[in-house]
């Protein structure tokens, strides 16, 4: 073959990417393909000059994730990429790949190291609320008529050295927590007249709860106790 069908062959490949990859990941056809980014350059880390990690959790986790389109997989070694929205998976051939922003619409990572194992599940598709939008993602904490979600929003931070000159840069991860209604979503304000109004329809049972386990608004386990509480109530 010379040199100009080479060519050839390499661009044909590179304009079929999208097609590839979705193939590559349903099947596992990892080796018709090297990693290519979605402009068919060759998968670089852009992050190697940054200190920390995009990740959720830095170490590859077993896992399941649903698609937009309702397919489901099980048993995938993954990560979750907060900064750029992107779920990274392992292919059977070792290469790692993405799914791009906005196409998985749950994946949920298996913590086996500790005991008992965690299941963190993480969802997307929410209404857009301070500055994020349809394709972040947040963790599910309680799940139901009301359900306690957490987000995750991670930035590169930019910081120059005044002595020295020199900027560094670091991945730095801000957390806070919404109520879901199954219409809206609402940023939680950590006040006791505040989560109640919201759980107005079942006051008298919330108010006794509480005050018989003693129960505080400011913490993440008391406030998730709160709303599986008020989840089993019927």
């Amino acid at each position: 073959m010379n040199m100009r069908n080479v060519f050839s062959v390499i661009i044909s490949i590179v304009c079929s990417l999208p097609f590839y990859a979705q193939e590559a990941f349903e099947g596992d056809r990892s080796n018709t393909m090297r990693i290519f980014d979605a402009s068919g350059r060759l998968f670089e880390n852009p992050y190697k000059d940054i200190a920390g990690s995009p990740f959720f959790i830095a170490d590859w986790k077993y896992g399941y994730l649903t698609l937009n389109n309702n397919k489901t997989y099980s048993k995938r070694l993954l990560k979750i990429n907060l900064e750029s929205k992107e779920i990274h998976y392992l292919t059977e051939n070792k290469l790692e790949m993405s799914l791009p922003a906005g196409s998985v619409k749950e994946v949920a990572l298996i913590d086996s190291t500790k005991f008992p194992a965690i299941e963190y599940h993480f969802a997307s598709g929410f209404p857009p609320i301070d500055n994020q939008n349809e394709k972040n993602f947040y963790l599910y904490l309680s799940k139901g008529k009301v359900s306690l979600l957490k987000s995750f929003r991670t930035n590169i931070i930019t910081e120059k050295n005044e002595f020295s000159g020199e900027s560094n840069r670091e991945f730095r991860t801000y957390e806070d927590l919404y109520f879901f209604t199954g219409v809206s979503i609402i940023k939680i304000k950590k006040d006791k007249s505040y989560i109640l109004g919201i759980l107005k329809n079942k006051s008298a049972e919330m108010e006794e709860y509480i005050k018989t386990n003693s129960l505080g608004f400011k913490s993440q386990q008391d406030l998730k106790k709160i709303i599986d509480y008020y989840i089993s109530l019927k």
